[in-house]
């Protein structure tokens, strides 16, 4: 999923948004969703920290430009992401192939939103 071609669109989204004046998407409505949502999954939770503040540029960047991430840390990343934008500049989610990568507790955390979707 890493490649230059997604790092070079995140770089340009964030330069983008750093340009509009980087709001700080930890004090937005639905954060505290959001950061919920990446600790449901392990994973994501191991990456991140207990410290972490939700911030799609520093998750982005961390699994698609800093590399060293699995396959299905990877997809949860992308899932996560998408949630939040739809469009935001990361390789598409596809639950079939999420579904056949991750272990039970990442696919019950994608399956404990999916009953009960919300987006930010």
């Amino acid at each position: 999923m890493r490649n230059e071609t997604w790092s070079e669109e995140l770089n340009q989204w964030v330069r983008d948004w750093e340009a509009e004046g980087a709001p700080d998407d930890a004090t937005h409505p639905y954060a505290w969703r959001m950061l919920e949502l990446v600790r449901s999954f392990p994973s994501l939770r191991r990456k991140v920290g207990d410290d972490w503040r939700w911030s799609p540029m520093d998750l982005a960047r961390r699994a698609f430009v800093d590399g060293g991430w699995s396959h299905g840390e990877l997809l949860a990343a992308a899932f996560v992401l998408r949630v939040w934008n739809t469009t935001f500049p990361c390789p598409p989610f596809d639950v079939m192939e999420a579904l056949s990568t991750w272990d039970p507790a990442h696919a019950e955390a994608f399956l404990e939103w999916a009953r009960r979707p919300w987006w930010a």
